[in-house]
């Protein structure tokens, strides 16, 4: 074992082929064996043969420019092999961490009128400033949110006066799928007396609010 240890850090650092490596790793254990058997110790061979950098210098010294050259071309597609599975993975990672965005569709996720519904229910909450009520059908960090004093804080960067509530307008959706987590994205227009404002809302696939944004 320790022989085998020490003949493989030898060949490791052996600029030539794999099979040229191979033999003369046959070749050192070979050698060392028959030392060993001979009444030599382990200490004793390794000191004359030298420590595994000095013993590997000189077959390199005496190494054919052919077994060099495959050593390079060996070491040229190991670290392409190695760029492109970095390169693969980061790939992988980056379409797993960053969302994707494609039209809402009825099917196993959502259906476009429970959106639609649960889109027009948030707001009609937020206008009758149920806030209890909307932070029970909320999740995540825009609970917190659901106060009275960041609500009118944002409803302010719209608009100093609303008026009453009028109608819903148009409403555009998409789903967005982010670390295999599907989520339901919807502009709504909603018309009040002095100002037209645009909600953005995104569900989780429980319909629990995410996201609320207004302008």
């Amino acid at each position: 074992m320790i022989a085998e240890k020490y003949v493989g850090k030898i060949v490791r650092k052996l600029k030539c082929s794999r099979k040229r490596q191979v033999e003369i790793r046959r070749q050192l254990l070979s050698d060392i064996e028959a030392e060993l058997e001979s009444g030599e110790t382990f200490e004793i061979v390794m000191e004359r043969m030298g420590t595994p950098t000095n013993v590997a210098q000189e077959f390199n010294q005496d190494m054919p420019e052919e077994e060099k050259r495959c050593f390079v071309r060996r070491r040229r597609l190991k670290f392409i092999g190695v760029l492109l599975a970095v390169l693969f993975l980061a790939g992988v990672l980056l379409y797993w961490f960053f969302p994707k965005a494609g039209a809402l569709t009825d099917g196993k996720n959502f259906r476009q009128s429970d959106v639609e519904a649960m889109a027009q229910n948030v707001i009609r909450l937020l206008n009758e400033n149920d806030l209890d009520t909307l932070r029970q059908e909320a999740t995540g960090l825009i609970v917190d949110y659901l106060t009275s004093e960041k609500l009118d804080e944002a409803r302010s960067t719209v608009a100093q006066e609303w008026g009453d509530f009028q109608k819903f307008g148009r409403s555009y959706m998409s789903e967005i799928v982010q670390q295999g987590k599907a989520y339901a994205a919807i502009e709504l227009t909603a018309q009040y007396e002095h100002v037209m404002v645009t909600y953005t809302l995104s569900f989780d696939e429980e319909m629990r609010l995410c996201a609320l944004y207004m302008k």
